[in-house]
């Protein structure tokens, strides 16, 4: 968690995720000065290394201030993101359950669902957004083209969605963090199209913190990841609404089996 947060260049959002994530409904508080000074420390290292420019930093282009409209979107994008995190947590626990099957199996089916996703993604966008991180979905498309149909943008969230299920049924590895990400911003500027199109930009951000702090039940990490990794924080009050939201909704739900309820051991 820490290491992630040295990574992206975002050590508040490193040490904020490492005391909510242990739990669904709570703060682990006896965390608080250990993750400060563990993610403070990662983060030095890491930037004396490479640089401090923020993740994002040259991607994202200007973000407007936010309008008392964009609050009610910022609802709707938390709404979303929540019922799309469901619908992704569900994926993947099939996704493992397949995955303790026999190997050959669970590696032909992968290796089918991979080039099938990648072809209608590349029929549907010209991009093969199916594979890799999920970084050129936000450089070379979201934050890129200035009108996207909503039905293309569902299409590429559920290639995505399947995309990681099928990395995990044939044994790889690699997370589902840069996939709620990116499930995110695909969300949100869904919502942007129908809401407020020529802000497509703070819609894609607000998605990205609502998706991810929904899918992990970390709504204040999430908030300050985006913060962090943009360097540009005009989206954090309506990120804030639709990161409750998106709590509210998610209800018992979370992307990883290992977190507990409080008093729970």
């Amino acid at each position: 968690m820490l290491l992630r947060g040295a990574i992206f260049k975002a050590p508040a959002t490193g040490a904020i995720f490492a005391l909510e994530v242990p739990y669904r409904d709570d703060l682990a508080r006896r965390m608080l000065l250990p993750a400060l000074v563990a993610s403070a420390t990662g983060y030095f290292t890491f930037v004396s290394l490479s640089d401090t420019a923020p993740l994002l930093s040259a991607t994202v282009i200007p973000i407007p201030q936010f309008e008392i409209r964009d609050l009610f979107g910022a609802l709707a994008i938390g709404v979303a993101c929540a019922i799309g995190a469901r619908a992704f947590a569900k994926v993947i626990r099939v996704a493992k359950g397949i995955s303790v099957r026999s190997f050959p199996v669970r590696l032909g089916l992968a290796t089918v669902m991979l080039i099938s996703l990648f072809a209608l993604s590349y029929e549907l966008t010209g991009l093969g957004l199916s594979l890799g991180a999920g970084y050129e979905v936000l450089r070379e498309w979201l934050f890129i083209e200035a009108d996207i149909a909503v039905w293309l943008l569902i299409a590429v969230f559920t290639i995505r969605c399947l995309a990681s299920a099928a990395t995990l049924i044939g044994g790889g590895v690699g997370g589902v963090f840069i996939p709620l990400v990116v499930g995110g911003a695909i969300v949100g500027r869904a919502v942007g199209e129908v809401v407020h199109p020529e802000r497509f930009t703070l819609y894609t951000l607000i998605g990205i913190a609502a998706f991810l702090g929904a899918g992990y039940r970390v709504p204040l990490a999430a908030v300050m990841f985006v913060a962090e990794t943009t360097g540009r924080p005009n989206f954090i009050v309506p990120a804030l609404f639709a990161a409750v939201a998106a709590e509210l909704v998610m209800g018992d739900q979370s992307i990883t089996t290992y977190q507990r309820r409080p008093g729970q051991l």
